[in-house]
């Protein structure tokens, strides 16, 4: 009987061999690329694939037929998708040509080769990330070649994707970093990140089909793995949780499972929690769930750390956007009065927030203001609001706007939602 072909979306198709490229290193434009590949996919997935199966693959050799699904389920367990299926449902965007400034992605990414995660310095290697953020930000043909680079190595999926999450770019390069993260994730660790990653990212952006996905992947996490983990990591796992309580809970504020999450995050280290990124984290999925005291809680217990992001030169945007969800949970949740509220706000405004979360605390800001009916700036805040929302793509923040206006009882003068 003949072969059927097995028709497949062409954009897919390019994708995953160009993952494959990325992933062994390889051009696979050669017979003895062919067999190195070879070799690579049967070690890693204990899977058996011919030569002449990789041959019709990557065109070396020509036939009228598109690849088997057992071939692409191959293929995807090989760039740690369960199957083709799964690749497909997690797909973002093409690959860039990645033959533009090769050169400039090499030496820029050259130094970090080789250097054991464990190692210290952290503060130079955090300003370096955050130079080589502005350098993406600048250059759209560098974004996917460094991205790329830098999931390579264990050092740059911990520093600059764990430790320095583009919060404001969940949407854009950032968010569809993290397919090359996933490329060359290998510990439960880093899947765990991952998905939590993007659970975040499709929570504020009102995905809950995609949500539910990448939620469904971090599920069946044991306590015992996840104590394993770093406090970075677990504070990540937390806020996911939280976004799915949000999701399925039929009221807005914490409950039992929102404190349970909270204790299951904090018990592991302490000390770590307070000192680090970990709190700040929290913190913010707290906010978007309205567990207003739960916010105060969690940031009264907080110390200036010894993490790269509270450095002398960082420090200030970072405690404004401290001080920012202090004075939003206080004031929301009622700890605080309108009396003095635009005092408070003026302490806030105009001050600078870190350049990777500018926008997401840019919104908070703005909600704020509406929140506290300052007429003399609800209509910048309006148009400040739309604008930020539209770039970043968080409509979430169109619902907790209207859940905090219900629960304040507070007159907005818009229609956020247009």
């Amino acid at each position: 009987m003949a072969r059927q072909p097995n028709i497949i979306n062409e954009r897919h198709n390019s994708y995953l061999k160009e993952l494959v490229r990325l992933k062994s290193g390889l051009t696979c434009s050669s017979f003895s690329d062919i067999q190195l590949l070879q070799f690579q996919i049967k070690k890693s997935t204990g899977e058996y694939l011919s030569v002449q199966t990789l041959n019709r693959l990557f065109g070396l050799i020509k036939n009228d037929f598109h690849t088997s699904t057992v071939t692409l389920d191959i293929i995807a367990q090989y760039l740690n998708y369960d199957s083709f299926a799964d690749f497909v449902k997690i797909y973002h965007q093409p690959v860039k040509t990645l033959a533009l400034n090769e050169q400039t992605a090499d030496l820029l990414t050259s130094m970090f080769r080789d250097i054991d995660p464990l190692l210290g310095n952290e503060v130079c290697l955090y300003k370096v990330f955050l130079n080589i953020y502005k350098v993406i930000d600048k250059s759209e043909d560098l974004d996917n070649i460094l991205y790329a680079r830098m999931a390579r190595t264990a050092l740059g999926r911990k520093y600059f994707f764990e430790n320095c999450v583009y919060l404001d770019k969940l949407n854009g390069h950032y968010g569809s970093g993290i397919d090359f993260y996933l490329l060359h994730a290998n510990k439960k660790e880093e899947f765990l990140f991952a998905h939590s990653i993007l659970c975040l990212q499709y929570f504020l952006n009102c995905n809950y089909d995609a949500f539910e996905f990448h939620f469904e992947k971090i599920r069946n996490y044991t306590v015992a793995e996840i104590n394993s983990f770093s406090s970075v990591v677990i504070a990540r796992y937390g806020a996911a949780l939280i976004c799915n309580e949000i999701l399925s809970s039929s009221f807005y504020g914490a409950n039992e499972k929102v404190h349970a999450i909270i204790k299951m995050v904090t018990d592991r280290n302490p000390a770590e929690f307070q000192t680090g990124l970990g709190a700040i984290i929290l913190a913010e999925a707290l906010l978007l769930g309205g567990a207003h005291d739960e916010v105060l809680q969690i940031l009264g217990k907080t110390k200036k750390g010894s993490h790269p992001y509270f450095n002398d030169n960082e420090e200030t945007p970072y405690l404004n956007q401290e001080n920012l969800l202090r004075i939003y949970a206080g004031f929301c949740g009622g700890a605080t009065g309108l009396h003095g509220m635009h005092e408070k706000i003026e302490t806030i405004n105009n001050k600078p927030f870190h350049f990777l979360s500018n926008d997401f605390y840019s919104i908070l800001l703005n909600q704020l203001i509406l929140l506290t009916g300052n007429n003399n700036e609800t209509k910048t805040a309006e148009t400040n609001l739309l604008q930020l929302i539209n770039k970043t793509g968080f409509i979430y923040f169109n619902e907790q706007l209207q859940q905090e206006t219900e629960t304040l009882q507070t007159p907005v003068l818009m229609d956020i939602n247009g």
